[in-house]
């Protein structure tokens, strides 16, 4: 018998779902312990600092990278990130085109381009607290995993694109705003016993 029983870690995925399969994907990327890095919400609309604007530029970027993803709506928060991203397996790109322009790209999935923006960008963000003198982080960059939505149809699509749109206008009450986050109770107490 096992003296710490192993616990499973929560499946985020669709066990049996193809991530590198056409499709449109919701993605939301957290910093870790929801430290506000990346600019600030001034007037119901998102200010990027120089952090901010390394995230952009490597969002943007990605697709020079996984010749199968496009890029729709995305919006860089001050502690997280919503965007919509567009996966074309090969051999969809090659019917549409008639003929590969570039190398034929592979079937690269969500999780595969997800973990590359993520290293990228905390490689970026270092790079930055030490020449740039940028706010520094706790641990890492990034929360553990991301959040991910499969968008099945048209109707959603427009719903999460309008979402987007508006999340600096919704900033006040966005569960992911720092000055939202309700103190736990045991915290609560420590803080009072202080």
């Amino acid at each position: 018998m096992a003296i710490f029983p192993e616990t499973e870690r929560k499946r985020l995925r669709l066990a049996e779902y193809d991530y590198s399969s056409t499709g449109f994907y919701y993605i939301t990327l957290c910093t870790y312990g929801r430290l506000c890095l990346f600019g600030e919400i001034s007037n119901e609309k998102m200010h990027l600092n120089d952090a901010g604007k390394m995230v952009h530029n490597a969002w943007t970027n990605l697709p020079l990278h996984f010749p199968n993803m496009c890029l729709d709506r995305f919006i860089i928060m001050p502690n997280h990130f919503h965007a919509i991203a567009i996966i074309k397996n090969s051999h969809d790109i090659i019917r549409e085109s008639g003929t590969a322009q570039r190398p034929s790209p592979t079937n690269t999935s969500l999780s595969d381009i997800i973990k590359n923006f993520k290293t990228y960008t905390t490689w970026s963000y270092i790079k930055g607290i030490h020449e740039d003198n940028w706010l520094s982080f706790e641990k890492k960059l990034w929360q553990r995993s991301f959040y991910e939505h499969i968008i099945r149809n048209e109707i959603s699509l427009l719903k999460i694109q309008q979402y987007i749109i508006d999340n600096p206008q919704k900033w006040a009450w966005d569960q992911e705003n720092p000055a939202n986050v309700k103190e736990s109770e045991g915290t609560k107490k420590k803080r009072e016993k202080g």
